[in-house]
């Protein structure tokens, strides 16, 4: 009798969990939670920078779809390392890319954004992610999608393919 009152309780709480804990849309169709990889929820409030990078990731897939690649994910959070923002197939290749979206170039270009502290962590992101989804032997590389967005103008999207390389691994002085 308990084990099936027990079911029915879990049972009971995941239609609940999932009711009331799926992502709602806000007004413009954004997600204020999301789920982890793990499947925590993750909870936030969308800020207009965050929805330019919202906007500027949708742009992105759409593009990239239009070139052929299959997106397989999009903002995945890999704890403890952080998230990517897609995750792609272009033929047999698995392709990280990271989306810069901004309203200009006055403060520089997007591309400059992904510095050497950034790529080092693309790259261990993109080992977590094929750790986890065995898949430790496939061709890999890094694009970046850069969006330029002015208000009330249409976007120029820039593609840098294989944008870097694996990044060195960081000296210690360990004597």
């Amino acid at each position: 009798m308990r084990t099936i009152t027990a079911r029915i309780v879990a049972a009971v709480s995941a239609i609940f969990a999932e009711a009331v804990l799926s992502p709602e849309p806000e007004n413009d169709g954004e997600p204020r939670s999301s789920r982890t990889s793990s499947g925590k929820m993750r909870f936030r409030s969308i800020r207009p920078k965050d929805r330019l990078g919202r906007k500027g990731e949708k742009a992105a897939i759409a593009f990239l779809e239009r070139k052929g690649y299959r997106i397989l994910e999009q903002n995945l959070r890999l704890d403890p390392f952080g998230e990517l923002d897609l995750v792609a197939e272009d033929g047999e290749c698995l392709v990280f890319i990271e989306v810069k979206t901004r309203k200009s170039d006055a403060d520089g270009g997007a591309v400059e954004a992904v510095g050497m502290k950034k790529r080092r962590s693309l790259h261990r992101l993109a080992m977590a992610y094929m750790n986890r989804r065995n898949r430790p032997e496939c061709p890999m590389r890094f694009d970046v999608v850069a969006i330029t967005w002015p208000e009330k103008a249409a976007p120029r999207i820039d593609h840098y393919r294989d944008a870097f390389d694996i990044p060195p691994p960081l000296k210690t002085d360990n004597k």
